[in-house]
């Protein structure tokens, strides 16, 4: 009997058990059965050791002192393991990983040490992800971080904040950038340097779409692929010369730079059908070391799909 009147009898059961009996209340808090499963609250471990407690309260603590602890608890609604301690931190130490399966079916291999294995999904700031990552709140936010980079250089912003999507920077202080680096909108609209795109893609004050020539082998035949570049360098020989074009579609434009060699040039001939300005095609500078500039667009005019040009000669 203790000194608040309890009194405890150590009892061995029919069944073989050794048990701790409160004789007061008429209850066993404690039993070890004759397979060496250990219970604390059960009559029936299940494993080695079983600590069972339909109550709302931690059903484990594991302590430095009475200010320094952890606890654990089976939730009594929905079955979930809760780790909650005075530090509010879990850590894994000595290299270890953080393996998160269903039915013991862990994807297999060795992860570096300090990873986190998830099996199906993981969800950050909410407790129902729909994807295999699903960070969700508002105005959420992902960053990746170089370490190794250089002074307000570090840190990349992905967020989702009111229906649009962005890319943008921090500092090491951790403020983001005024203007995202880079923005679609809900309406599928596309910014580079500008939040607000007016039109399917935008490019902010100060910024261009710069696409460098493209220079062709010099051949008694070429065919340019419109898909390479809008502006095109040709050096022609002394032979006559075919151009044909493919991978072409309406709205867009080509510019071909044409040179001649150090002497006369070949006669340069189209192996594409072209509608030209004044309905014939202009005539070829054929001088040495000179070029014409041959302009194009192809587009669907009245009814079919069609490239008109026109040249600019002898520069």
């Amino acid at each position: 009997r203790n000194s608040s009147g309890q009194q405890y009898e150590l009892q061995s059961d029919p069944s073989g058990n050794f048990i701790v009996y409160n004789r007061t209340n008429l209850t066993q808090p404690f039993t070890i059965m004759p397979t060496g499963n250990i219970g604390i609250g059960t009559t029936s471990p299940f494993s080695k050791v079983s600590i069972t407690d339909p109550g709302t309260t931690p059903q484990l603590a594991v302590a430095y002192d009475s200010t320094k602890y952890n606890t654990f608890q089976t939730d009594n609604a929905t079955g979930d393991l809760l780790l909650a301690g005075n530090s509010n931190n879990v850590r894994i130490n000595n290299g270890g990983s953080l393996y998160v399966c269903t039915g013991g079916s862990c994807p297999t291999g060795s992860p570096a040490s300090g990873s986190i294995v998830a099996e199906t999904s993981l969800g950050v700031g909410t407790s129902t992800p729909n994807w295999t990552a699903d960070i969700s709140g508002t105005r959420p936010s992902l960053a990746i971080s170089d370490q190794s980079a250089g002074t307000n250089l570090k840190h990349w912003l992905l967020s989702s904040m009111g229906g649009n999507f962005y890319v943008g920077k921090a500092t090491d202080a951790l403020a983001t950038s005024s203007v995202a680096e880079f923005t679609i909108t809900t309406a599928g609209k596309v910014g580079v340097a500008t939040t607000s795109p007016w039109a399917q893609f935008s490019i902010g004050s100060g910024g261009a779409i710069v696409v460098a020539e493209n220079q062709l082998a010099t051949s008694t035949s070429m065919t340019i692929d419109w898909r390479n570049g809008n502006q095109q360098l040709v050096r022609i020989g002394t032979v006559a010369t075919t151009i044909s074009f493919s991978g072409y579609v309406a709205g867009q434009k080509l510019v071909i730079t044409l040179c001649n060699p150090g002497t006369t040039a070949g006669a340069l001939s189209w192996g594409t059908s072209i509608l030209w300005s004044g309905g014939t095609a202009p005539t070829q500078t054929t001088t040495a070391n000179k070029c014409d500039i041959w302009s194009f667009i192809a587009t669907q005019a009245t009814s079919s799909l069609m490239i008109l040009g026109a040249q600019t000669p002898n520069f």
